[in-house]
């Protein structure tokens, strides 16, 4: 079943990385687009599009971390065999509080190596809970319980190197993968912003570098109206 999930992941990230890829194809011939337009404009006339180029960033930013995210699932589940990396733990017959309280106290919360675990039901099949298995803020225990409870399945998933940090961006990925696929766990809550999602995206961080050029050439060519009244006082 471990290796089931595993084929399952791996098709919809590469569902998300091909789609993301489009997305910010079309979102970088858009901003280099504004950028020729830019420089092909008469002097005395040059303006920058100020909301299309910021339409065009976000567009971007967006399919770049996915993409980013998609390339730390890679790294980190896929470069080494399945059975090394996933691992399905047998939830309890009884499911009630006490119970499951006690299961991930002896089970999850011990497992000596930092991990990601995701609850799911296979019939329907339905994703609940993704989170560390390491770290579990009081405010998601009462989520993992609730998963437990409804869930059928619990994959533990390894990263390789395996280490806190790599938990973390795992679980980080996961989430913004599954968001950009409809396919958040239910009983997740949706990240707040690029930067609180994938930690040390690389792409991003290059079309963050990109749009404050762009800001600075904006700041520097005055929108037509802004001339307008300048001339005018």
């Amino acid at each position: 079943m471990a290796v089931q999930f595993a084929r399952q992941l791996r098709d919809i990230v590469d569902a998300a990385s091909r789609d993301s890829r489009v997305q910010l194809r079309f979102a970088l011939h858009m901003i280099g687009d504004i950028l020729v337009e830019t420089f092909e404009s008469d002097l005395q006339s040059i303006a920058i599009d100020r909301r299309g180029a910021a339409d065009a960033m976000a567009i971007a930013r967006g399919a770049a971390e996915i993409v980013d995210a998609c390339q730390m699932i890679e790294s980190a589940l896929f470069a080494a065999p399945s059975e090394r990396c996933f691992e399905e733990i047998a939830l309890p017959i009884g499911r009630g509080h006490d119970t499951l309280a006690d299961f991930v106290d002896r089970y999850l919360s011990s497992l000596w190596t930092p991990a990601v675990y995701m609850i799911w039901q296979r019939d329907p099949e339905r994703y609940l809970h993704v989170g560390s298995v390491q770290t579990q803020p009081p405010a998601e225990r009462g989520a993992l319980l609730g998963a437990l409870h409804e869930g059928s399945i619990i994959t533990v998933m390894t990263p390789s190197p395996a280490s806190a940090v790599a938990a973390g961006d795992l679980e980080a990925a996961l989430l913004a993968v599954l968001d950009s696929r409809k396919r958040l766990p239910v009983l997740n809550v949706r990240p707040e912003g690029v930067d609180d999602r994938v930690r040390g995206a690389l792409g991003t961080a290059f079309l963050t570098a990109i749009g404050q050029l762009l800001c600075e050439l904006a700041a520097r060519f005055p929108a037509p109206v802004e001339r307008y009244r300048g001339l005018i006082g």
